[in-house]
């Protein structure tokens, strides 16, 4: 085929090259598009493995063997068979922004799309889907949602770091010759492994973000002649992803922006989806939390919320203390129903407060977690993540809820909806607040 496909503009292009088969190769990466007379141009070396023939490494989502011996982007296998992966017949289909990819591997039984979307500020973003088209089940242990090119040379990875009270601390490193990696199994995002980074090379500068709040991964592997490549995706637990005749797994999308500015505008004007489309100014907001804690009287939030109003503020927010029998953080996460003996009218009084003032209610939520001391885990100890034959840990005096059972989710749509339905609720704080420890 050998067909140039061209993904991009407004300061960031992604040339690639699409073989007969094996994965497109990154042809350009940069401020502009590659010319098509550049395809004569590429070359390629086999000096490190001496192989006959010289086979791309510069790829997007390279695949282990048949030539590649750097760090796959993509592998599975079934019981450890069918763990090559090697695509052909590859089609490309545009609607406006987007271009998809397609193609699959008969021996193998796996297709492939990759999804690309240009946005007006300039940002690119990449998903991958693979599709189990075998008879048996396929067990992927790592798809990565895309791949980008940087030079080689000198360059520093620019990324964040940090903890509670102390986030967003800016980290820079060197680069060297090995394989640089972030991994985040924390199931969220978090303030010491954030799914985005700044590439920083004396002649190319780019920012990649993985639009995912799970556990992730990023990883930059040095290829033969000095390049980089910059892996995002998801990470998986052990067993998370088998595929099943028939199943697709769709990635995360992963995004780059030639720069700050490029970021800045994606958000405001692309990821922001308004009804009017236009983003809404952000409420001035006054949250009850440092001003009450668990300490809930109806006349002292009424009173909260007539000074505020008074001030100009736009939105009042309930905050934790408003449900079971939440006196202090030990007990009562799950049991959302509201506390009678602070509210025994209900939130009503208070909501109708608030909104008579002109003001947004909002409320606070932490859907996720259950305290040990709750009605809720005394019903049922076993929805919370656990590992048979392994101690349970607390994190905040919090269990985390199994929210892949329907059973679990159902219950607190149910117990959420009864809130909302019921309250003229303009906004939830929803709260996550400790870390997965038994997830599989």
């Amino acid at each position: 085929m050998n067909d140039i496909v061209k993904i991009g503009a407004n300061g960031l292009v992604l040339s690639l090259l699409l073989p007969e088969i094996g994965m497109p190769e990154i042809i350009g990466f940069g401020e502009t598009p590659v010319a098509d007379s550049a395809l004569s141009e590429v070359e390629r070396s086999s000096r490190i493995n001496g192989m006959d023939e010289a086979v791309p490494s510069a790829v997007l989502l390279p695949v282990g063997g048949m030539g590649f011996f750097g760090w796959p982007a993509i592998s599975g296998h079934r019981s450890g068979r069918d763990f090559i992966l090697q695509f052909a017949d590859w089609t490309v289909e545009k609607t406006g922004r987007i271009t998809l990819l397609c193609a699959q591997d008969a021996v193998a039984g796996i297709a492939i799309t990759l999804r690309f979307e240009t946005f007006p500020s300039g940002v690119i973003g990449i998903s991958t889907d693979l599709k189990n088209i075998g008879i048996e089940d396929y067990i992927l242990d790592r798809c990565m949602a895309a791949s980008f090119l940087a030079e080689a040379g000198q360059v520093d990875v620019v990324s964040f770091t940090g903890m509670w009270g102390r986030e967003f601390q800016i980290r820079r490193e060197r680069l060297g010759t090995g394989l640089w990696a972030q991994e985040s199994r924390r199931g969220r995002t978090s303030h010491d492994r954030f799914p985005m980074l700044t590439i920083e090379g004396e002649a190319q500068s780019f920012g990649v973000a993985l639009g995912w709040s799970g556990n992730h991964q990023i990883v930059i592997d040095r290829l033969d002649d000095g390049r980089r490549l910059v892996h995002l995706g998801e990470v998986f637990e052990p067993g998370e992803t088998i595929l099943a005749p028939g199943e697709s797994y769709r990635s995360p999308v992963a995004y780059a922006g030639a720069d700050r500015a490029a970021f800045h505008a994606f958000v405001r004007d692309d990821l922001m989806h308004w009804p009017d489309g236009a983003m809404s100014p952000r409420p001035v907001t006054l949250n009850t939390w440092e001003g009450n804690y668990f300490d809930h009287q109806m006349e002292s939030l009424k009173a909260q919320a007539t000074s505020a109003a008074e001030l100009g503020i736009e939105r009042f927010v309930l905050d934790d203390g408003w449900f079971g029998k939440r006196d202090d953080d030990t007990t009562s996460l799950g049991d959302w129903d509201i506390d009678a003996r602070k509210y025994p009218e209900g939130l009503s009084p208070l909501v109708d407060h608030v909104t008579a003032l002109g003001m947004q209610f909002g409320i606070w939520f932490e859907p996720e977690m259950v305290n040990p001391v709750s009605a809720l885990y005394e019903l049922h100890p076993d929805w919370v993540l656990q590992v048979k034959g392994r101690p349970l840990l607390t994190s905040r005096n919090q269990l985390v809820l199994d929210l892949t059972r329907p059973e679990v989710s159902d219950y607190l749509f149910e117990k959420i909806d009864a809130v909302l339905a019921n309250h003229a609720v303009s906004y939830i704080k929803w709260d996550m607040n400790r870390d997965l420890t038994h997830a599989g």
